[in-house]
């Protein structure tokens, strides 16, 4: 038999309360391993140190609270951790709902007044679509269409008109230096 056995059957063969050939067994493995029997020595050690301690004398009202049951006996109250538990929701939400408020109070706060993102739009002169241009021949177009499809020729400013050489600019001579 292994160690692991042996000791959990050490306090019964100390009490002498094995049959006779669990008790050979055990008297068997203690002449072979030390380790077993010290555990027996601290065992009887612990038995001999128990039988001489004194006795002493009960106090007087403990049969009398024996015998008057546990209802006598004072308990702590026992906690319902559901009742103890409940305002723990409440607490959170509220604290969540002033949470958002104050983020929100104060995203209002600090946003300049009067700055609000206006998004620019540029309206292109757009030319006729070609079902205005396609009709019948006896359709008119009115002269108003015909202005705003029109491109716009625009002259040059004066400043820039006297600055342009007499003979007129081709590509070549952009950017050069007229030698003649």
């Amino acid at each position: 038999m292994r160690c692991v056995g042996i000791s959990e059957q050490l306090s019964a063969y100390l009490d002498g309360e094995l049959d006779a050939a669990a008790t050979r067994l055990v008297a068997a493995h203690l002449q072979e391993c030390a380790r077993c029997r010290i555990e027996l020595a601290r065992l009887r050690e612990v038995v001999t140190l128990v039988t001489e301690l004194p006795e002493e004398e009960p106090p007087a009202d403990l049969v009398l609270r024996l015998r008057a049951g546990p209802q006598r006996v004072a308990r702590r109250p026992a906690i319902r951790w559901g009742l103890a538990l409940r305002p723990l929701p409440l607490a959170w939400g509220v604290g969540a709902v002033a949470l958002v408020l104050v983020a929100w109070g104060a995203i209002a706060w600090f946003r300049p007044a009067g700055r609000n993102p206006v998004v620019a739009t540029l309206r292109m002169p757009t030319a006729p679509s070609p079902s205005d241009r396609v009709g019948s021949p006896d359709r008119e177009i009115p002269v108003v269409r015909i202005r705003e499809a029109a491109p716009r020729i625009v002259s040059p400013a004066p400043v820039v008109a006297s600055r342009l050489p007499a003979g007129g600019m081709d590509r070549a001579s952009v950017g050069t230096k007229r030698t003649t």
